[in-house]
């Protein structure tokens, strides 16, 4: 789910990404010794060495004929992505602070630190993909356990479905919502997390954090959690009414009066 990047801008309203050429041409090599000397009688003579760095394929940097002119030199490496920085951010340890920055952002109805972090978390690297059809059979299977009341094994199927294809939003998501129904909200949580990180715009994570949220007694962020899922939903008019489904759903207890306080202040946005 999610349209356009949307923003919590409505929930502040409501409170709360060789050395290939030597320079010296065939056939002119004194005349090349002859430029050299006076290249370097130039140059110690203004008490400097010139020094050139090999470029990153191996090659020395061209000299111009003029003494004055500026030796090219390469960018330094750390404006580069390295294996390992990328490695890195696969691995998961920098994307949590800003996932936690846009969820806090939403709680607090900054719409402004809500965009930036957002469009942070688009620039970043994300997981590599697995086997994408195993990884969808698993997660049917695991929906289907799920809808037999087999909770455990839902979450035994969609957590090898995550592994096969990490990559995949909608295993993930489906996996944070498992492990709330399982109990498990404050994994639940940490999961949910990780899919806001890869699709910041996601509606139906927000609305399965919201879940794992109220059942913490994180209130304010289950709260604004709810309104955010109905801001970036495609169908906001259907996630509505699935709010309000929910509240009289026994199944959704715990959150009963976060869904009313969300429902509420959306509908103050209509």
């Amino acid at each position: 789910m999610g349209r356009n990047v949307a923003t919590p801008a409505s929930v502040a309203q409501a409170a709360p990404k060789e050395l290939e050429d030597s320079g010296v041409k065939p056939g002119k090599a004194a005349s090349g010794k002859w430029i050299v000397g006076v290249v370097l009688v130039v140059l110690l003579s203004a008490g400097g060495v010139l020094v050139l760095k090999p470029s990153r394929t191996g090659s020395v940097p061209e000299r111009k004929a003029d003494a004055a002119s500026s030796v090219s030199t390469p960018p330094p490496a750390e404006s580069q992505p390295t294996e390992q920085a990328a490695q890195t951010r696969l691995e998961g340890t920098e994307w949590k602070p800003l996932a936690a920055d846009l969820v806090e952002a939403s709680t607090r109805g900054d719409a402004d630190k809500f965009q930036s972090t957002m469009l942070e978390l688009k620039a970043m690297q994300k997981p590599i993909s697995g086997d994408r059809k195993l990884a969808r059979e698993l997660n049917e299977h695991g929906l289907a356990a799920l809808r037999n009341g087999d909770v455990s094994g839902a979450v035994e199927l969609l957590s090898r479905a995550h592994t096969t294809d990490a990559a995949d939003i909608e295993v993930s998501d489906n996996l944070g919502y498992a492990l709330s129904k399982a109990g498990a909200h404050a994994e639940a949580e940490a999961q949910l997390m990780k899919v806001l990180a890869q699709a910041p715009e996601r509606a139906s994570a927000w609305a399965n954090l919201a879940e794992a949220s109220s059942h913490q007694g994180k209130n304010e962020q289950a709260v604004a959690a709810y309104v955010t899922a109905y801001e970036l939903s495609r169908k906001p008019e259907v996630m509505l009414e699935t709010l309000k489904k929910y509240v009289d759903n026994p199944e959704y207890e715990a959150s009963k009066a976060n869904l009313l306080s969300a429902i509420q202040r959306i509908e103050a946005l209509r």
